[in-house]
């Protein structure tokens, strides 16, 4: 006849230099008790730690094979944690042999867990480290963009040599003063800067305006010289012929002045049309 066998009572592990506390279960007697009787089981500290690890599985660890089994499952799981441990603390030693910046980096991060990873990167490699170096991807397209920029920052500072020339060459011929000379200086920077801003002011609008307005005069007065110079040629043109035909003093026919003909498909010397 068999008898009710009670689960072990799981406790929690002895912490490290403590003797753990027996753990007691009660099993049927073998032989020598009477009916309904049971024994008491110790369990061992190890199998205290099982009976604690796979507690969800309400292991029977009196029993000799349940417990081996056990051990050995515990045994496989620590043994492949340990493998994958220690796979992860070869790559990362190599790593920080192989890139001794990153050593460096980590321990900027740990030793202040303020610093933001961006001013870590800067401190341990410098503007330099963050730029391609050769052999790296991407290092031809970023070394013809550098030397593009270093042509572009030469053709500006060349420019502004040649500015400065043009500007103390304006003002020895304008005979500027040094306070003269600062203000237009100034005026000048001033414009650079709003147009970079992509802002336009009264100030600009009225420089430019004067500076259209004196631009249109002088080609106004151009123009109308030319006109007069032109007309001028045209008359005495005119009175030369006129006092070609006239040269035998005697009076025209009656019936209108002299008008010079103008042959078919002759253009006239001046269209004013056009003006």
């Amino acid at each position: 006849m068999s008898t009710k066998q009670k689960q072990p009572e799981q406790q929690a592990l002895p912490t490290a230099g403590q003797q753990p506390e027996e753990q007691k279960v009660e099993a049927p007697k073998s032989t020598g008790s009477a009916q309904g009787e049971t024994a008491v089981v110790v369990l061992s500290p190890f199998r205290q730690r099982l009976a604690k690890y796979f507690e969800d599985q309400h292991p029977d660890l009196t029993a000799d094979a349940e417990a081996d089994r056990l051990a050995c499952q515990w045994a496989d799981e620590l043994e492949e944690r340990l493998a994958r441990y220690a796979d992860t603390e070869g790559r990362v030693t190599g790593l920080l042999e192989r890139q001794p910046h990153v050593a460096e980096l980590l321990q900027q991060l740990l030793d202040d867990d303020a610093l933001p990873l961006r001013v870590a990167v800067r401190r341990t490699l410098g503007e330099e480290g963050l730029q391609p170096q050769p052999g790296d991807d991407g290092y031809e397209a970023f070394a013809q963009q550098k030397a593009e920029a270093e042509n572009r920052q030469a053709q500006l500072e060349a420019n502004l040599k040649q500015s400065l020339e043009v500007l103390r060459k304006y003002a020895d011929e304008h005979k500027l003063d040094e306070h003269d000379q600062q203000a237009l200086v100034e005026a000048i920077n001033a414009d650079f800067d709003n147009l970079l801003e992509r802002r336009i002011t009264d100030e600009m609008l009225q420089g430019y305006l004067k500076r259209l307005r004196y631009d249109l005069d002088v080609d106004n007065a151009r123009h109308e010289g030319e006109l007069k110079g032109r007309n001028e040629n045209i008359s005495a043109r005119m009175a030369a012929q006129k006092a070609a035909q006239l040269g035998d003093g005697l009076p025209q026919p009656q019936g209108g002045g002299y008008a010079p003909k103008m042959l078919k498909g002759q253009q006239p010397v001046i269209d004013f049309s056009k003006y």
